[in-house]
């Protein structure tokens, strides 16, 4: 069987790239033919932050590439062009690479949490309806909760995000150093900003923090960085470095060290030396789908124990059916009480056992809920008994 997965937004460098690759090598190690096909229509600067093996096409080529998609049996969309995308590319996308795809299987991913990234799809809603079916995390999602607005018919089924553990193992540590680890782009819903409040509570206690992964956005520029970064009109807190380029340097205790865009591999390696992962993803109680990040899996494949957001742990829950909350397998971090975070992680990084414990029972859960051979057994499984929908075309004008 020839499956073709396509990032119609390019090479983000981000969790649907780490995806798009994850699914590849599961496929390819299951006896499949897969090629994963991206545009250059747009440059990204995290395009070269992960090992990738991925088909990068020029607008010109769209008509080659839709040759290969009509060959395949499968055609999964891990993402589609943005609306900041060149005009000729969006229309050459949708006409050539969704209408005139008529042969295989064509399957829509839609990984979006918020109501804004979502509207920042060329021509969603028509290709949810050109499609013969759309995945999603969960019925939480945004996405699921509008398609529910739109009057459209494709079947939709929930997906996860899967991790070879087995890839990373080899990085775990006995021995590690005190430090709180945030690995992750600057967005609002993942709260770095956290960080900047932990810092000060966790210095006293010889616990380092720092942030990998910060790109200077508007956002950051405005919320994030330090006053006296010449790069920076102003900022709102102090307590911040911006560090060089370099992965490894020597950091400041009583500084919150921020870094940029990472290589994933070599920043992985790195991070296996700390104690601690952060990740502090939350959303409104009835927009959760029990996923797990990527830098999540990361972090926790390598060794690091993760602090997550209280709120999101007892409202998102495993496979199996309990909460990662009554799990016990993370720090869980209330935003309301950070001295209750400090206080978990002083405890842990003074007791071995403990931490040995805990870092056992995270890789556990997490292999279980997205390990590959679950999530996209799964997956793979429920693509293989969609059926061709009869041809329909946009009733969008």
């Amino acid at each position: 069987m020839k499956i073709s997965i396509i990032l119609g937004r390019g090479v983000e460098g981000c969790g649907v790239t780490r995806f798009a690759t994850e699914f590849q090598n599961y496929l390819t190690s299951q006896g499949y033919v897969c090629n994963v096909y991206a545009s250059l229509d747009k440059k990204w600067n995290r395009k070269a932050s992960q090992n990738v093996n991925i088909i990068e096409f020029n607008n010109d080529e769209i008509n080659k590439i839709k040759q290969e998609l009509n060959d395949s049996d499968i055609v999964f969309y891990q993402s589609l062009p943005s609306k900041s995308n060149s005009d000729i590319y969006k229309d050459k996308f949708f006409n050539e690479l969704v209408l005139n795809v008529t042969k295989p299987i064509k399957i829509l991913f839609q990984n979006d949490h918020h109501v804004m990234s979502l509207n920042r799809n060329y021509k969603l809603w028509e290709t949810v309806s050109n499609v013969d079916c759309a995945f999603t995390f969960g019925k939480g999602t945004v996405f699921y909760k509008k398609i529910q607005d739109q009057n459209i018919t494709t079947p939709v089924k929930f997906f996860n995000n899967g991790h070879d553990f087995d890839k990373l193992k080899h990085l775990i540590k006995k021995e590690q150093v005190k430090k709180l680890s945030y690995l992750g782009r600057f967005a609002t819903f993942k709260d770095p900003k956290r960080m900047i409040h932990l810092q000060p509570l966790l210095s006293p206690h010889g616990i380092y923090s720092e942030a990998r992964g910060i790109e200077k956005s508007i956002g950051a520029k405005c919320k994030f960085f330090a006053k006296d970064d010449k790069n920076i009109k102003g900022g709102d807190y102090e307590n911040i470095i911006y560090r060089p380029k370099s992965i490894n340097d020597d950091q400041d205790i009583n500084y919150l060290n921020v870094y940029g865009p990472y290589e994933r591999l070599s920043t992985l390696e790195l991070l296996s030396n700390n104690m601690f992962g952060a990740n502090f993803f939350n959303l409104p109680v009835n927009q959760y789908s029990n996923i797990l990040e990527y830098s999540t899996l990361e972090m926790i494949n390598v060794g690091m124990i993760n602090v997550v957001d209280k709120h999101w742990a007892k409202n998102n829950y495993h496979i199996e059916g309990d909460s990662f909350y009554d799990l016990g397998c993370f720090v869980y971090s209330d935003k309301d009480d950070l001295q209750g975070t400090v206080d978990q992680l002083v405890e842990l990084s003074n007791d071995n056992q403990k931490r040995s414990k805990i870092r056992r029972l995270a890789y556990n859960v997490a292999k279980s809920h997205c390990g590959v051979d679950v999530a996209f057994k799964d997956l793979i499984n429920k693509s293989k008994t969609i059926k061709k929908r009869a041809e329909k075309q946009s009733l969008f004008f």
